[in-house]
């Protein structure tokens, strides 16, 4: 290898990085801005969304890769600093993910420990339930607990994903912000429900 060979490398990395977490700053900025529009159509939010995927994609291997051309006193400071911006991807595909569902679009991304986002498989718009809501308060538990199980846990027709998403939309206040962080999987609706 050339003397110069590993810090152009290291260079090019770099700028790689830079350019790709700009144009996903942007794009987010862009998505936000026209997520929540009437006008806006779903297909074009899935577009952005999708390319956003492929960009956290892009960043995860440039920072794989220049791990390994950090010098020593650099790794632990540049660990740290990638760490942080896969926080900050992972709360942009939550951001996506929660547009996409206001709209109604049939993608969803999900974000994972990797800091990448995948795909949510589509989901159908669910028919309105009259439910009893929930803000937290402990003498309201006992029969809205009743009455969702009934209507929402007991019947076999609903996924997961489905039961959660009623659940959702029942909880309100500090009852909401519970489960706020609940992504919609089949195993998150076990888990927020023990919230």
């Amino acid at each position: 290898m050339a003397a110069g060979g590993p810090a152009l490398d290291r260079t090019a990395l770099i700028a790689l990085r830079k350019e790709g977490r700009r144009r996903l700053t942007c794009l987010h900025t862009e998505f936000m801005n026209i997520a929540l529009l009437p006008e806006t159509d779903p297909d074009d939010l899935r577009e952005k969304a999708k390319l956003a995927e492929g960009l956290a994609i892009e960043l995860k291997d440039a920072d794989l890769s220049l791990i390994h051309l950090w010098m020593d006193d650099e790794r632990e400071k540049e660990m740290e600093a990638v760490g942080d911006y896969r926080d900050k991807v992972r709360e942009i595909a939550t951001r996506f993910s929660r547009a996409c569902r206001i709209r109604g679009s049939t993608t969803t991304l999900i974000p994972t420990s990797s800091g990448t986002a995948v795909k949510q498989p589509p989901r159908y718009k669910l028919p309105k339930l009259s439910l009893a809501r929930f803000d937290g308060a402990l003498l309201e538990w006992r029969q809205f607990s009743d009455r969702f199980m009934k209507a929402i846990n007991d019947n076999p027709d609903l996924s997961g994903v489905q039961k959660l998403e009623y659940l959702q939309g029942a909880v309100t206040g500090p009852a909401a912000k519970a489960i706020a962080d609940y992504t919609l999987t089949e195993d998150n609706f076990k888990n927020a429900w023990s919230a």
